[in-house]
């Protein structure tokens, strides 16, 4: 094993690979794989996924096999395991930007390798979040008629075990996305989805977030009336094992960082970490038993999926 520098030739962002990701096995080889991203790359952002097998062969690109890699030379490349990610959504509300944020999903369909949890600010004009079913990659990689290792966002959703996360309600999706591990125990790993600087529930700037249950999606797909693979967060609480989770105070910004915590407690349902960084005279983190989320629920007298963070303590 060597080690290597990845570059953006053209990015010409300066953000380059502002968010990082280890992904582990996404193709079933048994190596761990990693997801960069650039955000504010030319022509909307760009997310790359980098198979670990592929690593000599992308090195040798640019005619070196010097560790440098461009991860601009990976569309067209015919590398059998490593993706770019891009969107020719266009919104003029906000600009789109994929890859605002990262992260492993986990194993949400229990197939033995992970999946991929990509943003994208300002798609649909208020951003979109999507879990990629690593299945799915070479048949997203032909949506758009070319078998190139370029993937197009905006076209993915509704192909296999691929979802796509949206809001009607004008709140921005484009912060905070984790995976939460398995939370309720039935060997499938969910997700978390945060919008921090949002005002939500009726309040101000409070911030706040989704707990997905992986067991929900075909269900929570179908809320809106259609089974494409689109799923509105406005929707979900009181699905399942999902819940909204609500920020207390105003401007206590909940969901300014997520993160699965592991089983903590030993008990077979692992717990969640949410960071609210305005909150009180200087932060407050919460810890969240899995096993606790329907006690939660209960808090606030109605079992909506909805959780008061400002009850829990």
């Amino acid at each position: 094993m060597r080690s290597y520098e990845f570059i953006g030739s053209v990015t010409g962002s300066g953000s380059f690979t502002r968010n990082l990701a280890q992904v582990g096995d996404v193709d079933g080889d048994g190596l761990g794989d990693v997801l960069i991203s650039d955000e504010t790359a030319s022509g909307g952002g760009n997310a790359w996924l980098i198979s670990a097998a592929d690593l000599a062969s992308l090195d040798a690109l640019d005619g070196a096999t010097d560790g440098q890699i461009d991860v601009d030379l990976i569309p067209g490349a015919g590398t059998s395991g490593s993706y770019q990610f891009s969107s020719t959504d266009s919104q003029t509300l906000l600009s789109v930007r994929v890859g605002v944020d990262i992260s492993s999903a986990g194993d949400v369909d229990n197939n033995g390798v992970n999946e991929l949890f990509i943003a994208v600010g300002g798609a649909g004009g208020f951003g979109e979040v999507f879990v990629i079913d690593a299945a799915d990659l070479s048949a997203l990689d032909a949506l758009d008629g070319v078998v190139d290792g370029d993937i197009d966002m905006s076209l993915i959703s509704g192909t296999g075990g691929t979802y796509q996360f949206t809001s009607s309600s004008g709140n921005r999706l484009d912060y905070e996305i984790s995976s939460a591990g398995d939370i309720d125990n039935d060997g499938l790993d969910d997700l978390i989805i945060a919008r921090s600087q949002q005002s939500i529930g009726g309040g101000s700037n409070n911030g706040g977030g989704y707990i997905i249950s992986a067991a929900d999606f075909a269900d929570l797909d179908a809320l809106d009336g259609s089974t494409d693979g689109e799923i509105n967060l406005d929707l979900v609480a009181g699905t399942g094992g999902s819940y909204q989770f609500i920020g207390a105070g105003a401007n206590d910004t909940v969901g300014s960082s997520v993160s699965s915590a592991g089983d903590v407690d030993g008990d077979g349902f692992d717990d969640l970490l949410i960071g609210a960084n305005q909150a009180g005279s200087s932060g407050e983190t919460y810890l969240i038993s899995g096993a606790d989320l329907a006690a939660l629920d209960a808090l606030d007298g109605s079992t909506d999926g909805e959780i008061d963070l400002g009850l829990v303590a």
